[in-house]
C-alpha cells in the first residue's frame, strides 16, 4: 500500500517536499525584515507587509489545503458526493494572492528606487584609492 493509498499525506509528505514549505517561508521572512523600512507612501508600506506575510504563509497553507482536499476527496468518493468547490475556490484564491504578492515584492523593489536617500549616490572615499584595471 502506497502513502497516497494509506492516507498519510500523499505527495505533500516526506522530506523531499519540505522545501516547498520552507523556502517560500524563508523568502517571505527575509522580506518581513524590512517591516520598519521607509517606503514612498503608507499604501506601499502596507502592501509590502501584507505581501511578505502572504508569501511566508502561502505555501504552507496551500499544502494544508491540498492535504485536506485529498482527504475530502477520499471520503466523498467513498460516500458518492464530490462537492469540494469551496475548498478548491480557497486554493485558487490563495494561489492567485501568492502570485500577486510575489509580483508586488519584485515590482516594489524597483519602484522604491525613486525615493532613496541622496547618500545612496555618494561614492565612498576609499573607492578612489583602489587602482582601476
Amino acid at each position: 500500500m502506497t502513502k497516497r493509498q494509506a492516507g498519510t499525506g500523499g505527495c505533500w509528505a516526506g522530506p523531499k517536499h519540505y522545501s516547498l514549505r520552507l523556502l517560500p517561508a524563508l523568502y517571505g521572512g527575509i522580506h518581513l525584515s524590512a517591516w520598519d523600512s521607509m517606503f514612498g507612501t503608507d499604501a506601499e508600506t502596507i502592501l509590502w507587509r501584507c505581501s511578505a506575510i502572504v508569501i511566508m504563509t502561502g505555501c504552507p497553507l496551500f499544502c494544508a489545503l491540498a492535504f485536506t482536499l485529498g482527504k475530502l476527496l477520499e471520503v466523498r468518493k467513498r460516500d458518492g458526493m464530490l462537492d469540494t468547490g469551496t475548498l478548491v475556490f480557497c486554493m485558487w484564491c490563495l494561489l492567485l494572492s501568492y502570485v500577486a504578492a510575489r509580483v508586488y515584492i519584485v515590482a516594489e523593489a524597483f519602484i522604491s528606487l525613486y525615493a532613496v536617500p541622496i547618500g545612496v549616490y555618494w561614492t565612498p572615499d576609499w573607492v578612489e584609492m583602489l587602482p582601476h584595471l
